[in-house]
C-alpha cells in the first residue's frame, strides 16, 4: 500500500499488487472497516476511491469459512 496524493486505486502486475489510495481516502476507508469489525452479523463494504481508478478492495466480516494456510 502506498499513500500519496493521486492514489490510483489497486492495480496487479507480475504477481504483485499495489494499492495506492490518497491521503483524503485513508479517514473514509478506516472509518468503512470500523462498521464492518462492529458488526455483530456477516457484512462486507466495497473500498472504492474517489476516483474510481483500479480495482475494488472488499472488505468482509463473517461471509466465508475460515482457512487455514500453510
Amino acid at each position: 500500500m502506498a499513500v500519496g496524493d493521486t492514489g490510483g486505486g489497486l492495480a496487479g502486475a507480475a504477481g504483485k499488487f499495489t494499492w495506492n489510495i490518497r491521503h483524503a481516502d485513508c479517514a473514509r476507508f478506516a472509518e468503512l472497516v470500523d462498521v464492518v469489525t462492529q458488526s455483530d452479523r456477516p457484512c462486507h463494504l466495497y473500498l472504492d476511491t474517489a476516483t474510481g481508478e483500479g480495482l475494488t478492495v472488499k472488505v468482509s466480516k463473517g461471509e466465508y469459512p475460515d482457512h487455514s494456510w500453510p
